[in-house]
């Protein structure tokens, strides 16, 4: 195996099937793999802190998320003192300047950008040559990538999309690693038949809370207060109130999920507060300033 059986770290999307499919394809790479998935609020400081523990000679990948710009320079030239490895597999709108960056000199790597494809369809087209045993993947980095997209011409990739949000990064990511079938189990099934009835109530109920406002571009767009699996909820706001785009703010975690028509760019609207997606799905965090609970007593 030489340089696979090296230190390896994964970056990838946090709390997403295509992120947590990257780490799937990777633990069949790597034979010393540790793996984050991480939000796009915390990737600078998190990969920029492992790029300084890494020992020489290791391979340092993001896969479906990406550092800023000034944050690769310095982890590029922490990595070039110790003949590391960089690899970066991205499609997010909002990094379309990684098609333009060129590693530093003595920096050894490459960079993979493509927003037509999800991040771990590039990952997998990149790897399945050299390592056929990822190619028992193939359908389930086609249904990720369908929904990943939203081009949902597979019923199926709802339900992967689904049956992630039950298991959660780490429960995907091992069941995925022990059997690739995207067939269900019987108590999958269950489990899938249940989430979506929970899924469809609280879809009913938030969008009976739905504000509905014009923005300063002119746009129609609404937004709700909540917590929600964003896709289902704000793309039946757009489409059954005829909106531009709608935003879905959690006022728990600052998370806001953003889904549009796409004429108004979303990637842009969020990266300006921080975060990150494409031109019609993106996310980002802001400040929620909770009240401060005092001892009146006395």
């Amino acid at each position: 195996m030489g340089f696979y059986s090296k230190k390896a770290v994964l970056f990838s999307h946090g709390d997403c099937p295509d992120g947590a499919t990257s780490i799937v394809l990777a633990r069949h790479i790597f034979t010393d793999l540790a793996w984050f998935p991480v939000e796009h609020k915390e990737i600078d400081r998190k990969a920029l802190e492992e790029a300084g523990n890494l020992p020489p000679g290791s391979c340092f990948l993001m896969v479906d998320i990406c550092v800023s710009r000034p944050v690769l320079d310095q982890i590029a030239a922490v990595l070039r003192t110790k003949e590391c490895v960089i690899k970066i597999f991205e499609h997010h709108q909002s990094r379309l300047w990684l098609r333009d960056y060129c590693l530093s000199p003595g920096v050894t790597g490459e960079i993979i950008f493509d927003k037509a494809v999800c991040g771990s369809m590039l990952f997998f087209n990149k790897f399945n040559t050299e390592f056929p045993e990822l190619r028992k993947y193939r359908e389930l980095i086609e249904l990720v990538n369908d929904r990943d997209l939203w081009l949902n011409q597979d019923e199926r990739s709802a339900l992967i999309y689904r049956l992630h949000k039950i298991y959660g990064d780490e429960g995907f990511i091992n069941r995925f690693y022990e059997n690739a079938a995207v067939t269900f189990t019987e108590k999958e099934k269950i489990l899938l038949d249940y989430q979506q009835q929970l899924d469809q109530r609280q879809i009913d109920s938030l969008l009976k809370k739905l504000q509905i406002s014009t923005d300063s571009n002119g746009f129609r767009m609404g937004y709700i207060y909540g917590e929600a699996s964003s896709s289902e909820l704000l793309n039946k706001a757009v489409r059954d109130f005829d909106l531009e785009y709608a935003l879905l703010i959690n006022m728990n975690t600052g998370r806001v999920s953003a889904r549009g028509r796409g004429n108004f760019d979303l990637a842009a609207f969020a990266a300006s507060f921080g975060g990150g997606g494409h031109k019609a799905a993106s996310a980002f965090y802001i400040k929620i300033k909770k009240p401060q609970i005092t001892d009146t007593k006395g």
